[in-house]
């Protein structure tokens, strides 16, 4: 959750008569979140939460200082407390608001990321599908928290290999993101490349490398040709490339993303062996058998945390 999140629950809610405790505490808690002062911030949500319990500040504020402890101790890892305060504030702003205001849609939206953080599945998609509804008769089908439901549904999907359902959502995170901030946005790059990952896994590789390309591309007009996201993306389309056995098209792509991560991680960083290794395998595969060694024996030392040897 970013951290301006706290601070809209702090100030979205307005003033009211007699609520100038409950603000000022919810106004700490967010500062406090934005200086990463995380138990600052929690013990600043408990005093609003008790503020609005003792003033009773129409239901809704105790509802906002709920969701936003659900939020930070959720990111916190203390899950099960974070379903137990999101119920809370649900079943106020189902009563206070109706059960299809946008409000309830948010709170179903984060219950449903911690009921998969619980394993719970099953009940992650009728929340998320719950919260989708909503949104899409009360903000409409483009609305960027429509859209944020919609990638997180998709989200869910991916992680039980479910790419069937996934694919058509996030094709339709992509159009909305096109709709809305334009073709060539450097956001947009990101969208395309994780629907280019779901057609690479249902084995749709002609569809996936025109979206690989044009992230590619996107990212070196809007961030330079040695951003870091880059070589996600030219790591992936290397991989796509590489099954369909144009080793000569994959080579120079992972040569690109090596170069990238070596500059951002520096040589010996244990995160680099993977690359170092598919590399590898593709040099191997153009014959190219003394290049390809010597990049997996540089794999096995990063893995192993080992230093260069001398004279290199």
């Amino acid at each position: 959750m970013a951290a301006g999140v706290l601070l809209l629950l702090a100030l979205g809610m307005g003033s009211a008569r007699g609520a100038e405790p409950w603000d000022n505490r919810m106004s700490g808690a967010a500062t406090a979140y934005e200086e990463d002062r995380l138990a600052d911030a929690e013990v600043a949500l408990r005093e609003a939460i008790a503020e609005a319990e003792r003033a009773d500040l129409e239901g809704l504020r105790l509802a906002a200082s709920l969701n936003a402890l659900a939020i930070l101790v959720g990111d916190r890892g203390r899950v099960a407390e974070a379903v137990a305060l999101g119920g809370r504030a649900l079943a106020i702003r189902e009563k206070k608001l109706g059960p299809g205001h946008p409000d309830v849609a948010i709170t179903l939206n984060n219950l449903a990321g911690y009921r998969a953080l619980e394993g719970r599945q099953g009940e992650a998609e009728a929340l998320y599908l719950r919260a989708l509804a909503i949104q899409e008769r009360a903000l409409g089908p483009g609305d960027v928290s429509t859209v944020a439901t919609v990638r997180n549904l998709a989200g869910l999907y991916v992680g039980q290999a479910r790419y069937l359902a996934a694919a058509p959502l996030l094709a339709r995170v992509v159009r909305a993101r096109e709709q809305s901030l334009g073709p060539e946005d450097p956001g947009l790059a990101a969208e395309l490349n994780n629907l280019a990952e779901i057609y690479r896994l249902q084995r749709r590789a002609s569809e996936a490398e025109p979206l690989y390309r044009r992230a590619l591309a996107i990212q070196e007009t809007a961030l330079g040709s040695e951003r870091p996201e880059l070589a996600i993306v030219l790591v992936n389309l290397a991989g796509l490339c590489a099954r369909d056995g144009r080793y000569a098209e994959a080579e120079p792509l992972y040569r690109r993303a090596l170069a990238i991560r070596e500059k951002v991680l520096g040589p010996a960083h244990p995160a680099l062996a993977r690359t170092l290794e598919a590399h590898a395998a593709a040099l191997r595969a153009l014959g190219r058998e003394s290049e390809a060694a010597g990049l997996d024996a540089r794999a096995r030392r990063n893995r192993a945390g080992a230093p260069a040897p001398a004279g290199r």
